[in-house]
């Protein structure tokens, strides 16, 4: 290679090309013989288009603060190779920090350190992989901050910390150092052997939704505020049976040597939660204060104490939309503002301590407390309640943060046998929802109650609601075996099975095309082929329903050709079904009725000299016209309307103002225009089906492709 410069040597890489346009995007090596010198070695082209470079360095000479600001300052730079320098030992602070465009890098041969924030919010994608001569544990916790596209770690030959699955762990695996922040998994299990995590071990990571912490974890070497910062995706957190230092109730983090809950997932998506007292005694401060899914949260016995803020918002563009809260038997504290500010959404509190809780601080239910909200407690403790804190003129410093007497309620029980209420416990008046169990092969049929005052929304529905009365509630839910049922012709319902007494919907298009013939068929009705005692609420409705018998039931939707009838000087349907009965009327105002005509063969007129008749419909469209004695008080004249369709459009042309109507073959109206003379009324927003165009007195049906 020629020798281009005492301090450095240079080697063009270009696949079969021996001269380089300007514009080109470079793949280079260059190697360094004296510190600092990188801007140099580069012309101001190679600077701005060099994709792919490769630093060695010799003599001594390592990249120092200056050589880094001039490849941090490259702007097609995505590789940068430096495991051809042996001499590099330190990247410094900050050094590559908020860097887009190197997104891969191999390490110093010799690195032994990475500064602090060296490539926070960098580009840096992929595996990234240590040499056997790095050894610095804290890299992990403030090197790669916001480094969303790193998938893995890797530590060839490295005896001081390994991987497993991309996740950096110590080497003996007893620390879990880090999880990739841009590992894509949905959910991840922490290997057994890992005792303790690290620091910012899954801060930053946007996609993991669900961790599961083996029983071999005891400790945390930080608050989990800081282990799972910007976790911004974790749902749920669960805990192995086994592990003595923590636990898991409905997917939160506890602390299970100190009997509290611990961590509130980010993510945190259920509406339900249950805190069981067996593991949880205490709620400490601002736990909730981000729960923007919850609705309903029981505290089971063994509770004990609801810390300072427990439910305040932690900002005022967060809702917590909490509905319930439910206390239990062994609550003994309620510390200040702990369900401050839940007033847009809280409709009542069940408490079921029979010795009122001790309020602590302030505010604790202010902005919680609006007149419709009630505290419900047992009625053998009210007067101890009416004489507590939890009435404002007792409530310490100077009132305002509890409730008013007539707040003070008492609750009652609510007992469902194979089904779940929302809530066991409620005062008079709130509307509770309750939901069929599983029952096995059997199915819902449907609630009873024997409690008085209980009416249900729906008692054919496995979820439906009531209002709760003043006394304890007692329901029942109903199962059976279902019995099959067999639909045909339809296109949207299929076949299926239904507990007697139940309603099964019934749903068909109102056109389907004959797969025989290619013909444009129209629902005509529902038949019951098959089931004594079946009745279908409405056989002539698209959407209709029954009720489902003890017993084999086969019901048909049957579709037929449907025929226009143009009819000119009367009225009657726009079109029928073959051996349909359709009654005619004359227009009145034409002159004296004299009969009706037709040309159509099979039309047949019950009394051909009456203004309003009847005729059985023909296999075919119909054409009839209602004659007028032209000796009357005047002449009517002969329809000069004329009606043709091309393409996506339908031509009117007649005399005068007429109108011109379009229905399905429901006679829903779907469009409508004035015809002055003549006019072209565009079709093509029209679903494909058969229509009927009326235009004055005649009437003609056409077919949308």
């Amino acid at each position: 290679m020629k020798k281009l410069n005492p301090n450095f040597a240079r080697v063009i890489l270009c696949s079969a090309m021996t001269l380089i346009p300007v514009s080109a995007a470079f793949a280079l090596e260059v190697t360094m013989t004296q510190s600092g010198t990188l801007s140099h070695l580069l012309s101001s082209d190679e600077k701005a288009n060099t994709v792919e470079l490769t630093v060695v360095t010799d003599n001594g000479a390592g990249l120092n603060s200056s050589d880094f600001a001039v490849l941090t300052a490259m702007p097609k730079l995505k590789t940068l190779d430096l495991s051809k320098d042996n001499n590099t030992s330190i990247i410094p602070d900050n050094a590559f920090a908020g860097d887009t465009h190197i997104e891969t890098i191999f390490f110093p041969a010799n690195l032994s350190s990475i500064g602090a924030g060296a490539f926070n919010s960098s580009a840096l994608a992929g595996t990234l992989s240590f040499p056997a001569s790095f050894k610095d544990v804290t890299v992990f916790e403030s090197s790669f901050i916001g480094c969303k596209s790193i998938e893995a770690f890797s530590f060839p030959e490295n005896t001081a910390f390994s991987a497993a699955d991309g996740v950096a762990l110590t080497f003996d695996g007893s620390s879990l150092l880090k999880y990739p922040s841009g590992k894509t998994d949905p959910a991840y299990r922490i290997p057994d052997g890992v005792t303790s995590l690290a620091s910012s071990a899954f801060a930053d990571n946007d996609n993991l939704n669900s961790l599961t912490i083996s029983s071999s974890v005891i400790s945390f070497d930080a608050e989990p505020e800081k282990v799972f910062a910007n976790a911004t995706g974790l749902k749920e957190i669960e805990v192995e049976s086994g592990n003595k230092a923590f636990a898991s109730v409905d997917g939160l983090l506890v602390n299970a040597l100190a009997r509290e809950l611990m961590f509130f997932p980010p993510a945190y998506d259920r509406q339900y939660l249950t805190v069981d007292g067996s593991v949880v005694e205490s709620v400490p401060m601002a736990f909730f204060s981000r729960a923007t899914s919850l609705k309903r949260v029981v505290f089971t016995e063994g509770v004990k104490r609801i810390g300072y803020r427990a439910f305040r918002q932690a900002a005022a563009d967060i809702s917590i939309p909490i509905e319930y809260i439910q206390l239990p038997t062994t609550i003994e504290t309620i510390d200040g503002e702990a369900f401050n500010s839940l007033g847009k959404t809280i409709k009542q509190f069940v408490c079921l301590a029979t010795v009122p809780p001790t309020l602590t601080g302030t505010s604790t239910f202010r902005e919680s407390n609006a007149t419709a909200i009630v505290f419900a407690v047992p009625a053998e403790a009210h007067s101890a309640y009416l004489a507590s804190q939890l009435v404002n003129d007792n409530y310490p410093a100077g009132g305002g943060g509890s409730f008013t007497a007539g707040q003070i309620v008492t609750f009652n029980s609510i007992s469902v046998e194979g089904g779940t209420p929302s809530q066991a416990y409620s005062a008079k008046g709130f509307s509770i929802e309750i939901t069929a169990d599983a029952n096995g092969d059997k199915l819902f049929s449907n609630w009873e109650t024997s409690t008085p005052g209980v009416t249900f929304t729906n008692a054919s529905e496995a979820t439906t609601f009531f209002k709760m009365p003043a006394t304890d509630v007692e329901i029942k839910a109903n199962f059976a075996y279902p019995v099959a049922y067999t639909v045909t012709g339809a296109t949207i319902s299929t076949s299926g099975s239904a507990v007697p007494g139940t309603v099964v919907g019934l749903r068909t298009d109102l056109n389907k095309t004959d797969d025989a013939t290619g013909e444009i068929l129209t629902f005509k009705e529902w038949r019951v082929v098959d089931g004594d005692g079946v009745v279908i609420a409405n056989p002539k409705a698209v959407v209709t329903s029954f009720t489902m018998i003890d017993g084999d039931v086969e019901i048909e939707a049957v579709y037929a050709p449907i025929y226009v009838i143009d009819i000119v000087g009367g009225d009657c349907l726009l079109e029928a079904f073959e051996g349909d009965e359709v009654e005619i009327t004359a227009h009145t105002g034409k002159g004296q009725f004299k009969m009706w005509t037709s040309e159509t063969e099979g039309v047949v007129f019950a009394d051909a000299n009456s203004a309003t008749t009847t005729f059985v419909m023909p296999a075919s469209d119909v054409s009839i016209e209602a004659v007028f004695d032209s000796a009357g008080l005047f002449e009517v004249e002969a329809s000069s309307t004329a009606i043709s369709i091309a393409g996506n459009s339908i031509l009117v042309s007649g005399t005068g103002d007429i109108p011109v109507e379009i229905y399905n073959v429901s006679g829903v109206l779907v469009t409508k225009e004035m015809c002055h003379d003549e006019v072209s009324v565009d079709i093509s927003s029209l679903c494909a089906g058969m229509y009927i165009v009326r235009a004055g007195d005649i009437s003609r049906k056409f077919i949308k492709r």
